[in-house]
């Protein structure tokens, strides 16, 4: 065993939604049980005019915070930022993981991570992705700004820790599939008969390729097929939204507009027969891990993490990006599996088997330690 280490998370922690905050929730839960973790947490992390969904407002007065987080960090520069450096610098950590994903924070984490340098405490970036989805090309810069600093990189997708080389060639990285999430409660819900039903589930933002899902699923046109989209709408997509809508009063969409919580979402997950993730563009998904834990197919785009989990014709299915001529079939393959009662969960627990929380912690504590300096 790796000797106990002495880990800072700085970033969004649960209750604040998403998938950002779910995975340094999970991440820091397993490596707790062999190392000493602090989480310095935002309270609010985006203004609300930045904000393109519905903005969840400060946590300060959430029922829900962790008992263990401390909630100070806000979008606010400098803010609470000094604070924290303070207080990050008291404690002196073996090393401080910081979850990067999007171009907005660059200018914070550039500033933190410098400091900390300074003062001899090692920095590890969790890439979610390294750009942002659908970015221009000053977002980018902003971004190579801001990982200046970084001396680790983590990655669940090969092909981004490949980018990283470019700008970050001599930083040693890992690269693991994002482990399964086993936070939602059980569920004893399960696929109605006589409908196939498929879900989208999370943010539902450009990248996404909801609109490639609603061309296939017109396409296809079968009566039995039925599309549950659940999750908060990002700006910008009125026309989608409101084709979304036409196809609910015909019966063939479950609209969700709204963030679903965790025990809605069991129940949504549970009571389908296949998740969907036509995505443009990936580096990893959440959606995918809960797919997983409630043992479902998944019919997803070959991009990113996502074929590390999604084995073709065993656990689901890929397609190409935005080919939705390949999706349609990707649909057609698992309605006909559904209809020979096919059984998907042998292999769904064969791939889940190495993708535990626990087995990422280790994995990581073990990257650390392998690269002390």
């Amino acid at each position: 065993m790796s000797k106990r280490l002495n880990i800072a998370i700085v970033g969004p922690f649960s209750p604040y939604p998403g998938g950002i905050a779910n995975h340094s929730t999970r991440l820091a839960e397993a490596l707790e049980s062999e190392h000493d973790v602090h989480r310095e947490a935002f309270s609010n992390p985006f203004p609300k005019l930045l904000y393109p969904g519905k903005h969840p407002g400060s946590l300060r007065n959430s029922q829900h915070l962790l008992p263990h987080a401390r909630y100070d960090l806000t979008y606010i520069f400098p803010g609470s930022w000094p604070k924290v450096l303070g207080r990050l610098v008291r404690e002196n950590p073996d090393v401080v993981i910081i979850p990067w994903w999007t171009f907005f924070y660059a200018l914070h984490y550039r500033w933190l991570t410098g400091r900390l340098r300074k003062r001899g405490i090692r920095i590890i970036f969790m890439c979610h992705n390294l750009f942002d989805h659908e970015s221009a090309s000053w977002k980018k810069a902003f971004c190579r700004f801001g990982l200046k600093h970084a001396e680790s990189l983590v990655f669940h997708s090969g092909e981004e820790a490949s980018l990283a080389k470019g700008f970050l060639s001599a930083i040693p990285s890992l690269v693991r599939p994002h482990p399964v999430y086993d936070h939602l409660p059980p569920s004893s819900a399960s696929p109605p008969k006589g409908r196939i039903h498929l879900l989208f589930f999370g943010f539902v933002r450009p990248y996404k390729g909801l609109d490639d899902l609603i061309l296939a699923i017109e396409r296809i046109g079968n009566p039995k097929l039925h599309l549950t989209i659940a999750g908060d709408w990002w700006k910008g997509q009125d026309a989608l939204h409101a084709r979304c809508r036409r196809l609910a009063e015909e019966g063939i969409v479950t609209l969700l507009d709204r963030y679903v919580e965790d025990g809605e979402a069991a129940e949504l997950f549970s009571s389908s027969h296949a998740v969907v993730l036509p995505y443009r563009r990936a580096t990893n998904s959440g959606v995918l891990a809960h797919a997983i834990q409630a043992e479902k197919p998944v019919i997803a785009s070959n991009s990113g993490g996502i074929p590390l989990a999604v084995k073709d014709g065993k656990t689901g299915y890929l397609f190409s990006p935005g080919n939705v001529e390949e999706l349609v079939e990707a649909i057609e393959k698992l309605c006909a599996d559904i209809d020979s009662d096919r059984d998907f969960v042998p292999d769904i627990r064969s791939i889940a088997g190495g993708m535990s929380w626990e087995t990422f912690a280790r994995d990581l504590a073990g990257f650390i330690a392998d690269n002390d300096r």
